[in-house]
């Protein structure tokens, strides 16, 4: 008998904080997924989220997984609690995404992808960087030669996170529960973008890390030295105490002109034949709004066909583990 395909996966969201709308937004409209039902140990959060979505609260794992509408999940919850659930959705026979980082510990996050593979579901780390619009038209400019061979990167994130940032949510500036600070929870994207635009690796990561400005446990500034598998070095700085404007930026310095990624822009400036844009030509993207859609959209798709994930549990794991080990 030929197999039918599904159209649609049904997700439960667990944890409804802070980003609890841009994920329900992302799993309502991404094609080939619905959102079933969302989930928080507060349950007047869970209700508030749900309310507005449409759908059925719960307030706790185990109840979201009783449903059998749910045959997904997608974890949003404070990082220490990334492998514990990924472990029991994945007993559960649940295919996950989880939020970035996958795990605090290498270790962890290791156990929790071979429960996965046991299982045999779905695990993928939402790293949704590749799907902006930005990101993809820098790709192609470097594929492209537009600034000959890359020779270097240089990436940049300054922010101030007030104190509501870390009083609102406790556990984030915890070692213990949150893994680390600016590093892990803002550089890490840059590293993704670095890899995604290169098309290259980051094989290893020299960094020094500090808690200079905040009254928290985790590293509020941080600078790194990257090496590249195909040969390229990097730089990379980030501050979570920085006054003045957010700025983030990735440069990449190629042997012939250089393209700079900023929040919402791509800037770029080449002497190589036959493009010769001598100035800065800007190219103004706007705000992402739809690379957490399609990173859905695809970990659906991949699901639903039997097809390998486009972001496999391996690729969040070397990730984290690049600057877990630098702690």
């Amino acid at each position: 008998m030929e197999r039918v395909l599904k159209s649609s996966l049904g997700f439960a969201l667990i944890g409804c904080g802070d980003i609890s709308e841009i994920n329900c937004t992302s799993l309502q409209k991404a094609s080939g997924s619905h959102l079933v039902r969302v989930a928080d140990i507060d349950l007047a959060t869970a209700e508030r989220v749900a309310h507005q979505f449409d759908v059925p609260a719960s307030s706790s794992l185990e109840e979201a997984l009783s449903d059998d509408e749910v045959e997904a999940v997608f974890l949003s919850v404070p990082h220490h609690l990334h492998c514990p659930m990924i472990t029991t959705a994945a007993a559960s026979g649940r295919h996950v995404i989880v939020e970035k980082p996958i795990a605090t510990r290498s270790e962890d996050a290791l156990a929790a992808d071979a429960s996965c593979k046991e299982a045999g579901v779905a695990l993928s780390v939402c790293h949704p960087r590749r799907y902006e619009p930005k990101v993809e038209h820098s790709r192609k400019l470097l594929a492209d030669g537009v600034i000959g061979n890359l020779l270097a990167t240089n990436s940049l994130f300054l922010k101030v996170k007030k104190d509501s940032y870390w009083k609102n949510a406790p556990w984030r500036g915890e070692i213990e529960r949150s893994g680390g600070g600016v590093f892990l929870m803002n550089l890490i994207h840059h590293l993704d973008a670095l890899q995604v635009v290169s098309q290259q690796q980051i094989v290893k990561v020299r960094g020094f890390q500090a808690t200079l400005a905040s009254t928290v446990e985790v590293e509020d500034t941080i600078a790194a030295i990257l090496e590249f598998g195909g040969g390229p070095v990097g730089t990379v700085t980030g501050c979570s105490a920085a006054p003045g404007p957010t700025v983030i930026t990735d440069t990449f310095i190629g042997s012939e002109g250089r393209i700079e990624l900023t929040k919402n822009s791509v800037r770029v400036v080449s002497h190589e034949d036959p493009f010769h844009i001598k100035e800065w030509t800007d190219h103004d993207f706007g705000n992402d709004t739809v690379s957490k859609t399609r990173f859905v959209e695809e970990f659906s798709r991949a699901v639903l066909e039997g097809t390998p994930c486009p972001v496999p549990a391996a690729y969040g794991i070397d990730l984290a583990r690049l600057i877990l080990d630098c702690r």
